[in-house]
Parts: structure tokens; sequence; C-alpha cells
């Protein structure tokens, strides 16, 4: 049975967005894409730890495997993101592709291979772009709908993220005879070589490689030796699993290839004119009075039972009720009324200072084997809003739990962290000086003699190298957590230096590196209420993704610290209570692609 192609002549310039992956230039019509997941710890893999060594090296090898098995494309993704955004975009612009084999040893901390089946199986918001599925940075924002839902048309996915390490109890490996090709399977239940029928395939670590090799070489038969699969045992298989999938080459998608234009979104170019703001005063005001005073009248206030906003046009304030009614309100005013600003991630509407005094949720808090563990806050705020993290668990455990307690996710591709900055500063300093030393070390020393030294002597070297800053086998690290508290309890919660810096002079000031958006914290006693406050500087704000997710950051660490205090010195600290939240925002923006979207 003949089957139609989409001419590989009109594919010279795909794939179109650059990846890790590589390309079977021969095989340009296949229809199987391979998508590995990175579960590998790559800068430990780099460092030489064994374990995570073999498991990249695995996983790389896999990549090659499926190229020399004859899909079209293959290769490693990481995130839940822009790794989805790329495979998405490298399919639907090839309409020859129709299988995706997701392969994984497992899952990885973006718990990227959920979101990829998720978006396939279920889709995305609509209007938020957010994947259906448990995945907190779970995100679709440079792709179009149109070119998702192409996407989850044109292709079936094959989840094949291991379950197993090994055979569990009542599988074995099978022989199958697919085509030209006799290949070992691992399998339960029954298999009918006469009809090419496997009751059962078993996802398992051990046998990774068989699996991924049956799956290539199966996609690319013709009907008439066209394989069924009755179920798939895979990571996910609860939550989606596969029944009689039959596997051969459909030919290609009823489709011309999707454009650039196509599948990204197109983001605002044209400049905006901002007309100007009505000036409504209310003469009885403290903050009209002064102001005329001074002759800088507000172009705007705006009062009523949950908020107090005025703008002078060159800096706004507002004393709102809670975050929701701050969040609802400042989206579409920033919109609005904001300046046009391009920048290297897009162009955006901005006010360039906003100060922000709120009310803020409660949070319950413990500690269990030496980690601080959120058991249960109000998540209220976030429901009352068109947020787009609308997942409380993932808040709590992504963001809240994990900058508390200093979790620093993929070190060697994230350029910064906010729990590694408060629980480990300089953490980054030590990774970026430890990659220029090992490469200067590799460029100079004979191969042989650059692995002595970064095995052997390692230790050594990095401590004749940092001197009285070394502290182990590494820079001096800052627990700023830790040391806050501490400072608070040896000199008298009425000092005023307590402070917790996020921005890293010897990486951020000349750039580094990609620079975190919260600069300083200072927590600030009252003795007039017996409040500790918290007055947040931040230099760059995405407000229509992170204000929500940054400022609930912000009240779990003042809610902590006293809740901490209290645990420590339960007669000394009492009586402390949190007080406001002063957050002062300098260019607080919304980009305009999202806001097409």
């Amino acid at each position: 049975m003949s089957i139609q192609k989409y001419s590989p002549e009109k594919l010279a310039s795909w794939p179109i967005v650059p990846g890790d992956y590589a390309v079977n230039r021969g095989a340009r019509d296949s229809p199987v894409a391979v998508a590995v997941l990175r579960t590998a710890n790559e800068e430990e893999a780099k460092q030489g730890k064994p374990e995570e060594k073999a498991k990249m090296e695995l996983e790389n090898s896999l990549v090659d495997l499926a190229l020399r098995s004859g899909a079209a494309i293959a290769g490693i993704y990481r995130t839940a993101n822009l790794g989805i955004e790329y495979i998405i975009a490298n399919t639907v612009s090839n309409p020859n592709i129709r299988w995706l084999i997701v392969v994984g040893l497992g899952e990885n901390g973006h718990r990227a291979g959920r979101a990829l089946l998720g978006l396939w199986f279920r889709g995305v918001d609509e209007k938020t772009g957010k994947i259906l599925e448990d995945v907190p940075r779970g995100y679709i924002s440079n792709v179009s709908l149109r070119a998702v839902e192409r996407f989850r048309r044109q292709v079936v996915l094959i989840p094949a993220l291991a379950k197993y390490d090994d055979l569990p109890s009542g599988a074995y490996l099978a022989e199958v005879t697919v085509g030209s090709k006799t290949l070992r399977v691992p399998v339960r239940g029954r298999v009918d070589q006469t009809n090419r029928y496997i009751e059962c395939l078993i996802v398992c670590r051990k046998y990774i490689r068989e699996v991924v090799e049956f799956l290539v070489h199966s996609c690319l038969q013709e009907y008439e030796n066209r394989v069924t699969i009755g179920s798939i045992e895979h990571l996910y298989d609860f939550a989606y699993p596969v029944h009689n999938l039959t596997l051969y080459d459909p030919g290609a998608y009823p489709e011309p290839p999707m454009s650039r234009e196509e599948i990204f979104i197109q983001r605002v170019t044209t400049a905006r004119t901002v007309s100007a703001v009505p000036e409504v005063v209310t003469a009885t005001t403290p903050v009209a009075a002064v102001s005329r005073k001074r002759g800088i009248a507000p172009k705007l206030i705006l009062m009523n039972q949950d908020m107090f906003f005025v703008d002078f046009g060159w800096m706004c304030w507002g004393r709102f009720k809670n975050i929701a009614v701050a969040y609802e309100f400042l989206k579409d005013y920033i919109v609005k009324n904001g300046i046009s600003r391009p920048t290297r991630y897009g162009d955006t509407f901005e006010i360039n200072l906003v100060e922000d005094i709120l009310e803020h949720p409660w949070f319950e808090f413990d500690e269990r084997e030496g980690r601080i563990v959120v058991v249960d806050y109000d998540f209220s705020y976030v429901e009352q809003t068109s947020y787009p993290l609308r997942d409380k668990e993932g808040l709590k455990k992504e963001y809240i739990e994990d900058i508390l307690n200093g979790v620093w996710h993929d070190p060697g591709k994230v350029a910064y962290s906010y729990g590694a900055e408060l629980r480990k500063f300089n953490a980054e300093v030590k990774v970026f000086l430890e990659r220029i030393i090992k490469d200067k070390i590799k460029s100079y020393l004979i191969p042989d003699l650059a692995e002595l030294a970064l095995t052997v002597l390692w230790d050594d070297i990095m401590r004749t190298l940092f001197g009285q800053f070394a502290e182990g086998d590494g820079i001096l690290v800052v627990d700023q957590l830790q040391a806050l508290i501490d400072a608070i309890r040896r000199l008298g919660i009425e000092e005023r230096c307590f402070v917790v810096s996020f921005w890293n002079p010897l990486l951020d000031t000349p750039a580094k590196r990609a620079q975190p958006c919260v600069v300083t914290l200072h927590f600030l006693y009252r003795p007039d209420e017996k409040t500790l406050n918290l007055i947040a500087f931040m230099r760059s704000h995405d407000f229509l993704n992170a204000h929500l997710s940054n400022y609930y950051m912000l009240a779990a660490l003042l809610q902590y610290i006293i809740w901490k205090l209290k645990k420590l010195e339960p007669e000394r600290y009492s009586d402390l209570e949190a007080g406001t939240i002063r957050w002062v925002i300098t260019s607080c923006h919304i980009y305009k692609h999202h806001v097409c979207k």
C-alpha cells in the first residue's frame, strides 16, 4: 500500500528552532520523533559522580539509538515550558512526523515528562496557556493555541517513561519479529507472533534501549506489518493508560507545514501612544494636599473600601486590602496606562515605580528531618484572581518550600534561585569559578594530567586557590536565613541591620548571569506595634506571571522567621506578630505578547 509523504526537498529549513537534538538527514520523511527526558543531574555528571554520569551517558545513547533505528529527529528535553514548545514547533513544521516517543529513565525535578503527557492527552487552558496537568511550571507562553492543537492531532504520543528499574514480577523478555528484524522486548502476558500482538509492553530502565529500538522500528512499518500493543506499563499509566495502540507508518499529515509565524505568538512591535489619564483629585486626602503644595498634583486618585491608589505620573502608590485586590486592579492598570518599553525578552507595558502595601496570607509551619514544611496556608487570594498558577500544592512545594529550604534546581542550567541565594549565598559563585578553573586546567594540561587534577587533587586545588575563603572543598557559603535569625537573637530585634540580599555583586553587577529580580529584603521591628515588618526592593517584575508567587514567598519568609523565633524563645517573642509588607518595584511590567495571547 503506497502512502503519501511530504517532499523532503521542501523541508530543507527543518528543524525550524534550535535545541539539544540531532537530525537524521537521510530520513526526513520518517514518521518518528523521539524526545528523551533529561533526568540526570548534568552538573554532578560533569564533575564525575558515577551514578549521574552513567545516567547521562545512557540518556545520550538513547538519542543515537533512536536515530540509528530510523527516527527523523531525536533529542534531549528538560523543562515543562520551553523544552515542550520547541518539540511542538519542530513537529508541526514537518507533516511527516506522526509518532512522538517520550522516553525517560524516570521523572525530573521540572516534572517535564508528566507535563508533555498532560499537554498531549489533555491540552492547555485557552486563557492562561497552562498545561492541564499538576505541573506548576507547565505554561505554553510562546506557541499559539492553534499550533498546540495541530500538534495533538498530527502525532500520537507513545509514553515510554520507565516505571521499573528491572523486569517486575511476571514480566519477561520476548522475541518479536517486526518486518525484517527480530527484536527482544520486555513484556507481560500473551505475545501473538503471527498477528504481531503484544498484550503488555513493560518500560523499565534495564531494558530501555530495547523498548526504544522496538517502538521506533515498529512505527516505520507498512500497514501489512503493523504491530499492536494492548497496553503499556509506564511511569504515569495510572493517569494516562494506553489501550490497543497499533504502530505503522500512516503517511504525512494532510496539512502543510506550519510556519514560524503561525507557530509562535507574534509580539507587538508598533509603538503605543499613551493618552493622558483624567485627573481625579480628592482635596481632603493627605496625599493630594501634600502633592499640590509641592506643585506635583496627582494624575489620579482612587479610593474605595478595598484600596487607596494614587498615580503621580512618575510614581504610583497603593494600599490594598489584600494581594488579590492588588493583582486584579494593577494588571489592567499597567496595560492601559503603562509606557511602552522594548526589552531583550520582548516588548512590555511598564509602570516605572510602584509601591504596594498589602495584608498578607497566613501560614502554618513545621520542621521535619531538618526540612521546613508548610503544613497549610491561605490559598484563597489566588482563587479570587485569574492568576496563571492556580495549583495550591505546586505553589507550596515548588516555590515556597523550595525557597525556604534553599533548593536550587538544575544549577548547571539555571542562573540563580532565590532558595540558593537565601540559604547558600555564594553557591553560584562557587559553581561559576569551578567551571572557569576546570576549563583552564583542561586547556593548559595534557588530558591525563588534567583528569588527575580534576579528581585526585581537586580539593587541594580549591583550598589553595581560595585561601581563607575556603570551607571544605569550596567557597564560603552563607545561610542568610539562619544568620538573620541568629543575629536577631544575639543583637536584639530592635536593631536595623537585618537585611537579606539576593543580588551578588561578583556576578550581578558585571552582568555575568541573568540577574535576580528581587534585590534586597529589610526586616524592621516596630516597638509600638510589636510587629516585624518587611520592606522588599525589586528591580524588575513580570507582574502578570510572577506577582502572587513572589508575594507568597515574601509573606512566607516573614512569617517563618517569626514562627522560628517563637519556637526557639517562646517567652521572649510571645507577643511578636507579622506587620506590613511594603513592596517597592522599580519596573513593574507586563509582556505584550502575553496580553495579545
